[in-house]
């Protein structure tokens, strides 16, 4: 049995807050992996997928000018000025400048002018869509894609005085506009443009204008003209929202929620909220008059910053919605942005063209992966995500992982080495009836020949199903694990599925990596490392494949696990091992009679590491797993200490035995 500590994305962490820790528990895979993630741009894959894009794009723009109008829209600036006009009516920009020789505008005077689409994605990309044209731009850098085209700008786009300016020329053009110059710094910018919006003059529309929202999580809200997407989390169930500016800034998050909540359940979710944030509650209510009930708080930052926080319930979802305006002063400020909060709803209206949708999902699957290993697939849209590890899951009914490793110097590079390997791990993790390997055969991921692997094994609880890929390429091993119990129906149909959409750019990990280690996994099981413990006077070794979910030696309990095998060590000043001893064998005699799972094998007397120590081995049963657990207590020089060894009836093979004593046998007492 594993288990993996998971990060799950929390409110506001796109200014400033911290993330919360989620423990997952999956009972059914010895999956080894480790990934990490980045926002570089690689040339010829990000043009190939900026192609298809495109090509998206140009088809959802042709559907939606059907049941549209379009109109002509003047942009005139001035550099040096911060005075614009859009068909004659004024307009507040930042001053566009001269830079390294080209005319510089904000950004945003593209999305308020014509309406464009902002995306900000990853740390240093962002997306202008604008009709049937996508412009990517990367911070600081000249190399841009129009329209899936890569491209060389004059000069790169930039932070000045606080706000993102972009070369003029390039940017209109790529959007399909007309660029004409008058003289003295004069620039007019044409442009026909599809009207789906009529903005009002704060820039907050009501009720009435077109909306964005996400048909999978099942919300909308209105779009004003100041808004522009940030990339949310990784399962979409987080948009991030700010503009060009900075001024305003949302956040919207969907989380599960099964049990029903009323309005002041919700106004205690909010409570608690902002109290773990350390913020000051300026007004709070529950607002069971509207639509749809809500509770909300109004309050004031470490940093000053007025924050307006909603809870709603609905679809057996909490839809928690986060917003700031920097320029507000005063609570009741935040009520001028009453109309565009209220506009949000927990629905999806999917025929409405003017709804902008955020999920990806298509036929129950996500898209997924890690732009830093060129990794790209889908799975399912109610699993768990995590793109910088690469692990997909959903606890009991199934995980993907993926691990890119290099390949082994010597005799051990190649498939043929690698899939010996991998069955001979699968020998010495499980006992002989305890899995079976059912099938190889070769297998072509994006153009390049690997080996699949299918494999059986049980624990006890049942058999879980495993196919595993190899692919060795460029100095490097890719490594895709996909496992599901057994009752699981169509695990072998969703296998199918998530294999026709797995793409890998080869280029992508030699480009950005070097020397990324072997799978530890793999490693000889009789290869060890010596730890030590100065503060507990003890030093141990332990096996180089055991994975540390605590190892801090100076500092705290010691706990490792294995495929099926867990390994710890607690270690006490001041706590008499008598008295522990005494209440274990109370413990264990009461538990031997009454529970028919749990067996008291022996209790000894020995020597342990120069110490007189008592030996307990027991054995039971828990969720259909069988174990047997081994503790061993003694003291020492004022220090108690108890070590725990405990495997699983279906791991218990001579190697992992074997291993156990072995480590057993190397603790030693310091002085």
């Amino acid at each position: 049995m594993l288990m993996w500590e998971r990060e799950n994305s929390h409110r506001r962490q796109w200014m400033k807050k911290a993330g919360v820790a989620l423990l997952a528990l999956c009972l059914m895979t010895p999956l080894m992996m480790t990934a990490a993630w980045g926002d570089s741009v690689t040339d010829e894959q990000y043009e190939q997928q900026e192609q298809t894009k495109q090509e998206q794009t140009k088809q959802e723009q042709t559907k939606q000018e059907q049941q549209t109008k379009r109109e002509q829209r003047l942009l005139a600036i001035q550099t040096g000025s911060s005075k614009a006009t859009v068909n004659g009516e004024s307009l507040g920009i930042a001053k566009p400048v001269i830079h390294q020789g080209a005319v510089m505008v904000p950004l945003g005077v593209f999305k308020q002018a014509f309406g464009s689409e902002i995306r900000l994605e990853g740390n240093n990309r962002i997306r202008i869509l604008q009709g049937p044209h996508n412009i990517v731009l990367v911070m600081d850098s000249k190399t841009a894609w129009i329209d899936g085209q890569k491209v060389e700008l004059p000069v790169a786009p930039t932070m000045i005085s606080d706000t993102l300016m972009v070369p003029l020329r390039q940017v209109a053009s790529g959007m399909g506009a007309k660029l004409s110059a008058s003289g003295s710094g004069a620039y007019t910018v044409s442009l026909n443009v599809v009207v789906k919006e009529q903005p009002d003059p704060s820039g907050m529309e009501g009720p009435g204008s077109s909306r964005i929202g996400n048909s999978y999580y099942t919300w909308s809200i209105n779009y004003p003209s100041w808004m522009m997407i940030i990339q949310g989390a990784s399962d979409e169930s987080a948009s991030y929202f700010t503009d060009p500016t900075g001024r305003y800034y949302l956040e919207l998050h969907a989380l599960d929620q099964t049990v029903p909540l009323n309005v002041e359940d919700l106004l205690e979710i909010v409570i608690s909220d902002v109290k773990e944030s350390r913020e000051t509650i300026l007004h709070r209510e529950a607002v069971s008059s509207a639509s749809v009930a809500y509770a909300r708080a109004v309050t004031r930052d470490m940093d000053g910053l007025l924050w307006e926080t909603r809870a709603y319930y609905a679809n057996d979802r909490v839809y928690m919605l986060y917003f700031s305006d920097a320029n507000a002063e005063h609570y009741t400020d935040m009520n001028s942005h009453a109309a565009f909060l209220n506009s949000f709803r927990p629905s999806f209206p999917a025929v409405d063209p003017h709804v902008k949708d955020l999920s990806s999902v298509v036929d129950g699957l996500m898209d997924v992966g890690n732009d830093e290993y060129g990794v790209y697939l889908s799975v399912p849209a109610d699993w768990n995500m995590n793109d910088e590890e690469m692990m997909y899951f959903k606890q009991k009914e199934g995980i993907l992982a993926v691990t890119v490793t290099s390949v082994p110097k010597g005799a051990r590079s190649g498939i043929t080495s690698w899939v010996d390997e991998i069955k001979k791990w699968y020998a010495e993790s499980f006992v002989e009836d305890a899995y079976k390997m059912t099938g190889q055969s070769p297998i072509e991921i994006s153009g390049v020949e690997g080996q699949l692997l299918e494999l059986q094994y049980n624990s006890g609880n049942g058999w879980i199903y495993t196919y595993q890929i190899l692919i060795e390429h460029n100095g490097y091993r890719y490594h895709i694990e996909y496992a599901y119990p057994e009752r699981i129906e169509d695990g072998a149909g969703l296998w199918e599925k998530m294999l026709d959409s797995i793409d890998i750019d080869y280029d992508r990990v030699p480009d950005q990596f070097g020397d990324l280690g072997e799978d530890n996994t793999l490693v000889d099981k009789t290869k060890m490392s010596t730890k030590s413990s100065s503060a507990y006077r003890y030093h141990i070794d332990i096996p180089l494949y055991w994975t540390p979910i605590s190892d801090r030696f100076e500092q705290s309990d010691i706990q490792y696990s294995f495929m099926g095998g867990n390994f710890e060590i607690m270690a006490r000043w001041n706590s008499p091992a008598d008295r522990i001893i005494q209440e274990m064998k109370r413990y264990y005699t009461e538990a031997n009679a009454s529970n028919s799972k749990l067996k008291l094998l022996s209790v000894e007397n020995i020597t342990f590491a120069g110490a007189s120590a008592v030996s307990f081995t027991t054995h039971q049963e828990k969720d259909g797993v069988g174990f047997t657990t081994r503790e061993i207590v003694f003291e020492n020089n004022g220090i108690t200490y108890m070590i725990v060894a405990e495997l699983n009836d279906a791991n218990a093979t001579k190697e992992q035995t074997d291993v156990i004593e072995r480590t057993l046998a190397s603790f030693g007492l310091t002085k």
